[in-house]
Parts: C-alpha cells; structure tokens; sequence
C-alpha cells in the first residue's frame, strides 16, 4: 500500500500548460531564458478503507535558450540547473536538494541524472511541443516526474489586445492524454506587459508507466490565476495558478477515488 501511495505522490507533480489559440509567440534565435517555478501538489485519495493524503513540494531553475528558430518553429534547449523536491506519503519523506547532494536518497538516483541534462525540444509558434526526430527529451513514462515542463513559460497572444479583451485557449495534450480549456482576459497593460486572469477547466484520462506498473488516471476539475505576459513576444513574466481536481486511479487493479490540488508558481528573467 505503502508503494502506490507513493507512486500516486510523485504522478501529480507536474503542472499543466495550454497552448492553441489565434495568437502566437515571437522568439528571437539565441534568447535565453532563466525560468524559476514551484509546484506544490497536494493529494487525498481513500484506499483499502483509509484516507491517505500525499504532499510534495518541487522548486526548480531552468535555462531556456532559444538554439534556432525555423520557419515558425522554434529549437528550444532546456536544461535543468537546481531542483529541490519533497515528497510525503504514508508517513514516509522523501527530499532532493541539487545543492546538497545525498547519494543514499531514492530521488536522487532518478534525479540526478536530470541535473544539468539539456533536453532538446521544438516549439510551435503557439509554444507547444511537436514530434521532432532530433528531440532528445525523455519520452518514457518513468522519465516525466524527472522533466520539468516549459509549456507554462509562453502564452500565444492575439494581435491588438485591449483591456477587457477576452480570448479562449484549449489544447488536447496526447502525451498525458489532458485536455484543457481556458479563458483569459487583459486586466491592465503596461507597455510591453499585459496582466491576465484566466479560469477554465481540465480533464486527464490515460494511462502511464511507473516503477514498472500500470497507473490509469480519470480525473476532471478547474483551474484558474493570473500571469504577467510579454505582448510582443508571448514570454510569461510570472505566474500563479491553482488547479484543484477529482476523479479516479487505478493501481494494481485497485481503483482510488483522489483529489488533487496544485499551486504553480512561475518567474521568468532574461538570463545575463
């Protein structure tokens, strides 16, 4: 019970992004990018009779360098460079400081193979990752709590917004089998920055590999926050968000009833 509390723990570590509207990023060839974020998840699921709640806590820095940008896509560089994680589940802790390296740590074996690892990707002009041959991101299942995803990181603005402007972005992600709908509106500008809330709804239904079993996942809910975006280029600045969601997981042919939280946390600077 203990194994797929925890595993159940470090499946909902990641955020979820958006992409798909009219607008589009604008990424100049050589930019680069330091993205620092947090992801604090909370989940309650009841099993074998018992309410089992798991927390975790992800910090991270990212160096994003924008390595060529072709037609309208863009080659991205992603490199991991410190991420500190806690993971409480079923009385258990698990810690990862990139600082403070502990060989003895579970995280560490899977983590520290991520450190400093640059992960090649390309990036519509809605920033959305697509099928490249030259991409050498991890694409095996275990590998995703490893990944930290940039998705969040651009925002595909329409042309001549306004404030009270309102847009819609949806985007159905095959890779974690997530659909999301969700509607922004300009709140102020100021220059070359709009401030935007946003509100929508999300939906995960798909199965992955972890430790070597099947989890399925069939969960629904809403998100909503506000983010800080560069107009002319589609770069988030910062970003809050919460997303809060309900539904199923199946493991070991045990099926759990869950609820999810997850705050995110994202500030984005240009690097010197």
């Amino acid at each position: 019970m203990k194994k797929i509390a925890l595993i159940v723990a470090a499946l909902f570590t990641t955020t979820f992004g958006f992409a798909q509207t009219n607008g589009k990023i604008k990424l100049e060839k050589g930019k680069k990018f330091v993205m620092e974020g947090e992801v604090v998840t909370s989940t309650l699921m009841s099993m074998m009779g018992q309410s089992i709640e798991n927390k975790s806590n992800t910090k991270s820095t990212n160096l994003i360098v924008v390595e060529d940008v072709i037609g309208d896509t863009y080659k991205i560089a992603n490199t991991l460079k410190k991420i500190k994680m806690t993971i409480e589940a079923m009385g258990e802790t698990m810690e990862y400081d990139s600082e403070k390296p502990n060989a003895t740590s579970e995280l560490s074996k899977k983590l520290d193979e991520s450190l400093n690892e640059t992960q090649t990707l390309m990036i519509d002009n809605q920033g959305k990752k697509i099928p490249n041959k030259d991409d050498n991101a991890k694409k095996d299942s275990e590998d995703d709590e490893k990944e930290i995803d940039i998705r969040n990181a651009f925002v595909p603005i329409p042309e001549n917004i306004k404030v009270g402007d309102k847009f819609e972005i949806s985007d159905i992600e095959k890779e974690s089998n997530t659909s999301s709908s969700v509607k922004y509106t300009v709140r102020s500008i100021d220059g070359d920055f709009a401030r935007f809330t946003f509100t929508g709804k999300i939906k995960s239904d798909g199965v992955s590999e972890r430790q070597g079993m099947e989890v399925r996942t069939n969960t629904s809910g809403n998100i909503s926050g506000e983010c800080t975006v560069n107009i002319k280029t589609g770069v988030v600045q910062n970003l809050q968000s919460k997303t809060k969601m309900r539904g199923n997981v199946s493991v070991m042919e045990q099926e759990m009833p869950i609820e999810i939280e997850i705050t995110n946390k994202l500030n984005i600077k240009d690097a010197e």
